[in-house]
């Protein structure tokens, strides 16, 4: 059973989000905040949203090595690399 994500992580991950939606970029950016056309994007946002964080980043990761000029990929994996490290410096604090 996967344990509570932090208030914190939800709030950041909710943040990043919206302005990744809010922001002008690419053709694809509207999919940032509706799920992902790509179905590798979609099961990474599964991972995370079930608290599987590792499992996440390493899904997006694996999309960016695949196609390095995929923004919402790099966008997501940055985000979920931003969400791995807080929740390392919370156990750390624990």
């Amino acid at each position: 059973m996967s344990k509570p994500v932090s208030p914190l992580v939800v709030s950041l991950w909710s943040t990043l989000t919206l302005f990744a939606t809010v922001l002008p970029m690419t053709a694809n950016a509207q999919t940032l905040a509706l799920g992902s056309s790509d179905p590798r994007i979609a099961r990474a946002e599964q991972l995370h949203f079930a608290n599987r964080t590792a499992e996440s980043l390493k899904a997006f990761e694996d999309v960016v090595a695949a196609e390095p000029e995929n923004y919402e990929a790099l966008w997501k994996a940055a985000m979920a690399n931003v969400v791995a490290g807080l929740l390392a410096d919370e156990k750390k604090v624990q």
